[in-house]
């Protein structure tokens, strides 16, 4: 038996929003995949359809990724029948159960069927746990490790981090739909945004919803990323922002920290 679908209902138990992204193998091996991505709300149902061609034993690799920046990884195997999945997330793990009851609990240690681990199926993925920033409403500046100074909105829209302290490098904390967003508090209405070829401002919209993550080993330093997949905000020593899909050029480009201001 090789040609078979799996029709998923995703229930998110979570108060943020998830984009849960199956890379269905197209033969026995790892690669090639084809994707399959949804998103569902917080507290929502969600359906999709996984397909495989081949026989024998096959895991998709799965990520969740919710709106604050934690992520989960695992293998998810696809049946080699038709079957109905119900799946269950939760912030640290997940939990599907299909036709005749048979449990399947998911994490980043791996893959459990009714609590025993399969080593083969353990995801080298990391959670990144998410970086608490102040209450909506709060003012703060945000400070670059790269260039010793604050991230700044210009008079023009434009995005550095050669600010001091002065009005146009103030942002108030002003999330939506469970997303972070900085807004500028020199320009109301004007947002830092991550778009897929650049950094710049926007009015409100995707592409200024962010999730904020903490830098390995140090507690109040943060990357600030694209909640949803567009890159991350790093800049150059002149304090030039730089593409959000290109890498790092040293750990600082995309170091950052917060203070609260008034």
């Amino acid at each position: 038996m090789g040609n078979a679908t799996t029709k998923l209902e995703i229930t998110n138990a979570t108060p943020w929003p998830a984009t849960i992204l199956f890379q269905v193998p197209e033969n026995g091996h790892s690669k090639p995949h084809t994707p399959v991505a949804v998103s569902c709300p917080p507290g929502q149902v969600a359906h999709t359809e996984l397909h495989r061609k081949v026989v024998g034993k096959l895991r998709a690799p799965t990520t969740v990724t919710y709106s604050n920046g934690v992520e989960l990884k695992f293998l998810m195997p696809v049946a080699p029948e038709n079957i109905n999945k119900k799946m269950v997330l939760m912030q640290d793990k997940a939990t599907s159960q299909w036709n005749g009851g048979f449990s399947e609990h998911f994490g980043n240690e791996g893959h459990h069927r009714d609590g025993v681990v399969d080593p083969s199926s353990s995801s080298s993925g990391s959670q990144a746990q998410p970086f608490v920033l102040p209450p909506p409403g709060t003012m703060i500046m945000v400070h670059s490790d790269i260039t010793g100074k604050t991230l700044r909105i210009g008079p023009n829209g434009n995005v550095d981090a050669n600010g001091h302290h002065g009005p146009f490098a103030k942002f108030i904390v002003s999330p939506n739909n469970g997303y972070l967003r900085l807004q500028s508090s020199k320009n109301p209405g004007k947002y830092l945004a991550i778009r897929k070829e650049r950094i710049d401002t926007g009015p409100g919209g995707p592409a200024c919803e962010l999730a904020a993550i903490p830098v390995p080993g140090a507690s109040d330093r943060l990357h600030l990323n694209h909640a949803h997949g567009h890159g991350s905000l790093h800049f150059d020593a002149a304090g030039h922002a730089q593409h959000p899909r290109t890498p790092y050029a040293s750990p600082a480009s995309g170091s950052f920290r917060y203070e609260i201001c008034q």
